[in-house]
């Protein structure tokens, strides 16, 4: 090989030996990502089970099922309704999880931290008519909770459905609305209120009193076109 006696000599490399490096290079990421969140996770037990979501330091029980079938698939996140009974709720789903070969995962949202407007009403959007830091808000619980099953599993992908019940319902109807692209599907059973897409209507029931970034054309097309079905 001669080497050029002016200018810089730059040695070519292949598509083919980038793509490799690029590949242990996200594989190296990965590892990297279940060494630092589930060092210590085990992955969940095959049946029913609890466990404690640490919650940046403001724990939620989480009740969760792993059917004895389960070969990867996705995540139910199965949120209760105004009784807070999660743990029914769980029981509930265990025909589902069976039958879609999915796990569950029922969040507790006890009445004590977590009253009807933190929970279901404002979600934590807003205190006070004051609108809230976003890693405040009640939804943020729920990427995390998926973070961690994710880590339990050594999977960093898995999809995950939003099931919400009563309150339940509401709290996912109003998830569509502020997390749009986080789950696959957002499914809202007898909501008792909804968030209408009015900027005349008080929020948490419409968009009025909201800054311009939740409540702007743009928001209102990702809040429509979210696979949000009702029932």
């Amino acid at each position: 090989m001669t080497i050029p006696s002016s200018g810089f000599y730059r040695p070519r490399v292949s598509l083919f030996r980038l793509s490799v490096w690029t590949q242990l290079t996200v594989g190296i990421q990965s590892l990297l990502f279940f060494a630092a969140i589930g060092a210590q996770a085990a992955p969940l037990k095959v049946g029913t089970s609890q466990f404690t979501l640490e919650n940046g330091g403001e724990p939620i029980e989480v009740f969760a099922y792993k059917p004895p079938t389960y070969s990867g698939g996705p995540i139910f996140v199965i949120v209760h309704g105004s009784g807070r009974n999660a743990e029914d709720y769980r029981n509930y789903a265990i025909n589902l999880a069976e039958r879609f070969e999915a796990i569950i995962v029922a969040p507790l949202f006890d009445e004590k931290r977590f009253n009807d407007e933190r929970y279901k009403r404002g979600c934590g959007v807003t205190k006070d008519s004051v609108l809230q830091p976003k890693d405040k808000w009640t939804f943020a619980v729920i990427p995390r909770l998926v973070t961690e099953v994710r880590a339990m599993e050594k999977s960093e992908h898995l999809p995950y459905y939003m099931i919400g019940h009563s309150g339940g319902g509401q709290f996912v109807a109003k998830m569509a609305m502020f997390f749009p692209d986080q789950a696959t599907r957002f499914i809202a059973a007898n909501p008792g209120s909804n968030v209408f897409p009015d900027k005349s209507i008080k929020f948490p029931y419409g968009l009025s009193g909201l800054p311009d970034e939740l409540s702007n054309d743009t928001i209102l097309r990702q809040y429509c076109a979210a696979p949000s079905p009702y029932s």
